[in-house]
């Protein structure tokens, strides 16, 4: 296993550490496309992955959005 530090959380200012794959890092540092280095990942993944948003804080930030 590998593991990737995100970037801070714009919502909550907290950075994490995510584990993956040592083939998912290989990827994901090649520059593949997050899709194509992280293919069996949820989205909430890939997004924190992405901009360091975690699951829970995308949530709060768009609670009052509509559908």
């Amino acid at each position: 296993m590998a593991s990737i530090q995100t970037k801070e959380c714009m919502f909550c200012k907290t950075a994490d550490v995510l584990e993956v794959s040592s083939d998912e890092l290989a990827a994901y540092a090649a520059k593949r496309p997050v899709q194509e280095a992280f293919p069996n990942r949820s989205l909430d993944f890939r997004e924190q992955i992405i901009s360091g948003t975690h699951p829970v804080c995308w949530d709060e930030m768009f609670a009052n959005e509509e559908d």
